[in-house]
């Protein structure tokens, strides 16, 4: 990816600011760990395990919500078009955030 430390603080703050009202509490907490092992790694996608959403991965500490939190979390991501998700395998699914997604109109929400 090649963001620079301005450029990713930038993303963020979007997320924070921008995005949060529309998304779960267990929703803005995977969609932080999908932030964190991707643009913080500068890569647009990663491939993660339930498991890492769950403990983490090496010194990255994980949601600490349960399994089927998380896939209800990551299903909803998805499903909002937050997230691309594709590629399942033994390995986890490869995971990305859709940086050209913008919440409805308050008011809209479905869920």
């Amino acid at each position: 990816m090649g963001l620079n430390l301005t450029q990713k603080t930038a993303i963020r703050r979007k997320i924070d600011r921008e995005w949060r009202w529309a998304l779960t509490p267990a929703e803005q907490s995977a969609l932080t760990f999908v932030f964190t092992m991707t643009i913080e790694w500068d890569k647009a996608e990663t491939r993660l395990t339930l498991e890492d959403f769950v403990s983490g991965r090496g010194k990255i500490g994980g949601t600490g919500m349960s399994r089927m939190t998380v896939r209800r979390a990551l299903d909803g991501l998805a499903a909002k078009g937050v997230i691309d998700r594709h590629g399942l395998n033994a390995a986890g699914y490869v995971y990305g955030i859709n940086l050209d997604w913008r919440p409805p109109e308050p008011g809209l929400l479905t869920n």
